[in-house]
């Protein structure tokens, strides 16, 4: 990544920054607690609210598409909406893609835009393998979005946006004729489509060494933001691909070990089913779905759809995850 790139990131934040200030003034906060504090016994346990400045709460969205399932994801917006999350990040999986038609992949892109359109919160993109799965979709991302890694600060937490896909996979000719096959099914045939898909993915060992690679522009433009970034409090690593599973992946090792000792937290989904991992001490997340297809069962780790909700605190990230099920409005509804 080029200096000039990385400028071009610090005078987006100064953009906003500015935007934000040229707002009218608000009137001064009130007192965060008015209560009498009699003498001897107080109806309470204490009074250390956890209301400290320092602490934020963001949600983590995971895959929506391969084998995308119609109304999942517009009802994550409705409920984040509710929840009211500072921001929202993805781990990448938002259309279906793996085609070269540019006009069939705008078109996705404008119907996750539709969906995405009323969420509240800002919202951060990560790529995944449907959305970044060759040269003219690579092409796409950087007209839509621009970058396809990236960093930012926020309250003195250091977020690292990585691009497992950067380096293209090709993807066989039976593996494409399934998937494609799969998707059409999907469409007239549920049954017979799990069929398809479970043939799809009957090879792949989910819970060992998964494809994907980071390119040594990319490695080397992380462990420089991790150099000029000494003093955070904490480091949190999004990318689409559990590249720390099996044996594996050298560039993730590089960025981590570049990490030393400070305390960080990584997540990532591609697989669509939950489960947490211990590497080296740290935690390393792999996401469910929020609207993404499940075929094929793996033990220990279970389908849901969900959010990821993450409160930053002094003593690092407190991860609750929500089933969408179970996210009721004032209605007391529980559907989209």
């Amino acid at each position: 990544m080029s200096t000039g790139k990385l400028q071009g990131v610090f005078l987006a934040l100064l953009a906003l920054a500015a935007v934000a200030h040229s707002e009218p003034a608000m009137p001064p906060a009130p007192e965060a607690l008015r209560v009498q504090v009699a003498p001897g016994a107080n109806p309470w346990t204490h009074l250390d609210l956890q209301n400290r400045p320092e602490n934020f709460s963001f949600a983590i969205v995971s895959d929506l598409t391969g084998g995308y399932r119609p109304g999942i994801f517009p009802w994550a917006v409705e409920r984040l909406n509710l929840l009211r999350p500072e921001f929202v990040l993805s781990v990448g999986d938002l259309i279906e893609g793996y085609t070269e038609e540019r006009e069939q992949i705008v078109r996705e892109w404008q119907a996750f835009d539709t969906m995405l359109e009323p969420l509240h919160a800002p919202f951060f993109y990560v790529p995944g393998n449907h959305d970044y799965s060759n040269p003219v979709m690579a092409e796409v991302w950087e007209q839509r979005l621009g970058r396809d890694y990236y960093h930012f600060v926020y309250r003195d937490v250091l977020f690292l946006m990585l691009n497992s896909e950067e380096v293209f996979t090709p993807v066989s000719p039976e593996a494409a004729a399934l998937l494609a096959e799969y998707l059409a099914l999907r469409e007239t045939d549920m049954e017979a489509a799990r069929k398809a898909g479970e043939a799809l993915m009957s090879g792949i060992d989910w819970d060992g060494t998964q494809e994907g690679e980071l390119s040594e522009e990319q490695v080397a433009y992380f462990e420089g933001v991790i150099a000029e970034n000494p003093q955070v409090r904490w480091t949190l690593l999004f990318l689409h691909k559990p590249l720390w599973q099996g044996e594996g992946n050298a560039g993730l090792a590089r960025i981590e070990k570049a990490l030393g000792e400070r305390p960080f937290t990584v997540f990532a989904g591609h697989v669509h089913s939950y489960k947490r991992f211990e590497v080296g001490g740290r935690v390393h997340i792999r996401l469910g779905t929020t609207g993404g297809d499940w075929t094929v069962p793996i033990p220990d780790a279970p389908f849901y759809d969900h959010v990821v909700w993450v409160t930053m605190t002094p003593e690092g990230p407190s991860i609750a995850n929500l089933l969408l099920e179970g996210i009721l409005d004032e209605y007391g509804r529980a559907g989209p």
